[in-house]
């Protein structure tokens, strides 16, 4: 044997001792060693499928998406979600829904259903709680509130119904046509005023709205029946059955006019004379001459009128339906009556009756 390998041979021999001795190579008569890569993948696979966190409920507005995720641990997981449809108890499977997160546009059509998850892994299956999905529609106006007519001084309620989740009021307001005005603190589903004549016609609506909009309701008039303690103000429009009018005022018959048609009043006593504008609302042609009759009520609780029926044309006076005319009525009054005395108007057709202010 040549010297040279017999040198290899020593070289090769020395590598394999230090090698030994720093503990890189295991001798024939060692046992066996398992890698740290094998240790630690079997340890892996020993973890336990676990849901760490469970879906959330979600509120969404209609047409916006809406996102479940489940935190879960364990090793070489797996999902698959399932829907519980409203008003269903089982639970179906989303076909496709296959990751830690699942979405869905939201409408009407899934408001109240319920979402899970069952998460599958190398050492077991866990299903997770379900969570509920609430989708937020514009509110709609299922009862409108109702046009309400009272006796002045007593309350008028109106009352709004509609449909949708977590839903808001605002009651608003209309005067003579005017622009609409927040009631304010009146924010639940009815509402409660107190009447005056001076509010007689006010416009009434509500507001409801919530997250995904806002509707108003159809407008609800108030009427206010007047009375003696509360006539119509000068100037107001009141409005009976076929017939309403609008007084300009009350004024004492001059001594030249009562002279002219030889009308001489008793002592202590004058004509006074109320002037206003009479519309017909009925239908066809009316007679303002017969469908109102109009007296004075005194301070002192008695009626009075013209007491001499030549001081009341008696001809008829014919109002087309949508058309007014200025007309007057005259009461032969004591001095004494007069203050807090107030007009009445009757509509010959029904009955109704109001009272105005006479000055």
């Amino acid at each position: 044997m040549s010297a040279r390998p017999m040198a290899l041979r020593a070289g090769i021999a020395a590598v394999l001792g230090g090698a030994l001795a720093l503990g890189l190579v295991a001798p024939a008569n060692a046992a066996p060693v398992t890698s740290a890569v094998v240790t630690h993948q079997a340890a892996a696979k020993a973890v336990t499928t676990k849901v760490t966190t469970a879906p959330r409920s979600l509120t969404v507005v209609a047409g916006k998406k809406a996102t479940f995720k489940v935190g879960a641990k364990g090793t070489k997981l797996t999902y698959q979600w399932y829907v519980s449809k409203p008003g269903k108890k089982s639970f179906a499977k989303i076909s496709g829904a296959k990751k830690s997160s699942y979405s869905v546009k939201t409408s009407s059509k899934v408001d109240g259903a319920r979402y899970r998850v069952v998460v599958r892994g190398a050492k077991g299956t866990v299903t997770s709680k379900s969570a509920r999905l609430v989708v937020v529609s514009k509110p709609k106006v299922t009862t409108n509130p109702r046009t309400v007519l009272v006796k002045t001084g007593s309350k008028a309620t109106f009352t709004v119904k509609a449909a949708g989740h977590a839903l808001h009021y605002q009651w608003q307001k209309s005067v003579d046509g005017g622009a609409w005005a927040t009631v304010s603190g009146k924010t639940s589903a009815s509402i409660v005023v107190s009447t005056r004549t001076a509010f007689d016609g006010t416009d009434y609506r509500v507001v409801v709205s919530n997250k995904a909009g806002k509707v108003a309701s159809k407008v609800a008039t108030l009427w206010v029946r007047s009375s003696v303690a509360d006539p119509f103000a000068i100037g107001q429009y009141a409005e009976l059955n076929e017939w309403a009018l609008a007084s300009f005022g009350t004024d004492d018959v001059t001594t030249d006019a009562v002279k002219a048609g030889a009308h001489t009043p008793a002592t202590g006593t004058r004509y006074y004379a109320l002037s206003t504008r009479v519309y017909y609302i009925g239908e066809g042609t009316g007679n303002a001459q017969s469908g109102l009759k109009v007296v004075l009520v005194g301070g002192d609780g008695k009626t009075y009128t013209e007491g001499d029926p030549a001081l009341i044309d008696s001809d008829p006076v014919m109002i087309a339906s949508g058309e007014s005319k200025d007309l007057g009525a005259v009461a032969l009054v004591p001095a004494s009556a007069l203050r807090g005395a107030v007009w009445k108007v009757t509509d010959t057709s029904n009955g109704f009756t109001e009272y105005l202010a006479v000055n």
